[in-house]
């Protein structure tokens, strides 16, 4: 009987899937060993606190402690004082009173708690009886972990135990949001502009005020949305030569417009959706809005034109720093008595909730109940806030 023979190809093929799956063997251990240590490193362990991931965040807090402590040193600030008062629900209050300049102070805290992956969410500077004070806010790019508070003193102030308490957290804080600046500048816009008090301003994109609003608001201190015009319900008509996003636009052309409208309105700090009922509803519309905001490190911030919106939840998929409107303050109506009873409500919401996001228009009527409303408001119970604040603030 005549032997079968085996194939040399035959073998030599076997041969080289053998290796192959070899190679791949070896290079998937790699890997996953790779990734073990990157996420036991300090930006791995950064980046899964902002995943949300609860022994990560415990680390980064930890880190960012240290990161904080070794800046004050670094610029001479003795450890006897500067206390650290632990929160179990929020963040710990750290409490320097010193003679190092107070800019200074700023300056190496902020490179510290950057060079870790961590974020400043807010750096003011006030003058109180005592003498200046700096007030911080720190965290990763999702949480607030430190609240820093630094009072700037002589040689010949009293100790630290005698630095006054750190103020209290408010229970809840509130954004407002204007809708539908770029218009006009008239009386009630001026009014507005001019309250004293944190409003964030959604302007529309290519309109004859849009670019004025933006150097209006850095002038006297107000934040700006782009307020981006997107395809509404079948009922409801754009304006013809408003640049808007349409369901069916190629990722690529939402990309470009995107890219156009928040070039030429410098400086906002996010996105939130003029009209927009029918696109809102779109994941894929939404999904190519989502990396252009990413890349620029924008909140977005859905005005929940529809409840069947899906923006919210795609943002928050593309890990973005994202906000939903809890009520609207004016769309159907312009006496003032009814905005004033439901800006109270989304007080309230505020304080039991901690945050709510109210969106308002330019009409008499808000500016009245604003008027009424905002000088009644205690800084310790429900505290006035930009969106951004909001936004970067919040666990996601």
């Amino acid at each position: 009987m005549a032997r079968k023979r085996t194939s040399k190809r035959g073998s030599a093929n076997s041969r080289s899937k053998i290796r192959a799956f070899a190679l791949i063997s070896v290079l998937g251990v790699a890997v996953g060993i790779a990734a073990v240590k990157w996420a036991e490193s300090p930006a791995g362990q950064i980046v899964l606190s902002h995943l949300g991931v609860a022994q990560a965040e415990a680390w980064s807090r930890t880190d960012l402690e240290l990161r904080i402590l070794a800046a004050l040193e670094s610029v001479g600030v003795a450890s006897t004082d500067v206390s650290v008062a632990p929160a179990e629900d929020g963040p710990a209050t750290v409490t320097v009173r010193t003679g190092v300049p107070l800019l200074e102070l700023n300056v190496a805290v902020t490179e510290a708690v950057v060079e870790g992956g961590g974020a400043v969410h807010k750096g003011e500077r006030t003058q109180i009886d005592g003498g200046p004070r700096l007030e911080m806010h720190l965290g990763t790019a999702r949480r607030l972990t430190h609240r820093l508070l630094a009072y700037e003193t002589t040689a010949s102030a009293e100790p630290l135990a005698a630095a006054p308490p750190a103020p209290p957290l408010p229970k809840g804080r509130l954004a407002i949001v204007i809708d539908d600046w770029g218009y006009h500048l008239n009386s009630v816009a001026r009014e507005m502009l001019d309250m004293d008090f944190p409003l964030t301003l959604a302007v529309l994109p290519n309109l004859e005020y849009s670019r004025r609003v933006i150097t209006e608001a850095n002038r006297v201190g107000k934040r700006c949305l782009l307020h981006m015009p997107m395809e509404p319900e079948a009922a409801v008509v754009l304006a013809a030569d408003q640049p808007a996003i349409w369901v069916g636009m190629e990722p690529d052309e939402i990309r470009a417009l995107l890219e156009r409208c928040l070039d030429d309105l410098p400086g906002v700090e996010g996105l939130n959706n003029h009209m927009g009922s029918e696109a809102t509803r779109s994941r894929a519309t939404m999904a190519a809005v989502m990396p252009v905001l990413a890349d620029r490190g924008l909140l977005f911030l859905d005005s929940l034109t529809s409840p069947k919106s899906v923006a919210y939840r795609v943002a928050r998929e593309f890990d973005l720093p994202a906000l939903r409107n809890d009520g609207f303050l004016d769309d159907d109506t312009d006496d003032p008595d009814l905005v004033e009873r439901r800006l109270w409500a989304l007080v309230d919401l505020a304080r039991t909730r901690g945050n709510a996001v109210a969106i308002g228009h330019i009409k008499p009527a808000t500016a009245e109940a604003l008027r009424r409303v905002v000088p009644q408001l205690e800084p310790t119970d429900v505290e006035l806030v930009f969106a951004r604040d909001l936004a970067f603030e919040l666990p996601q």
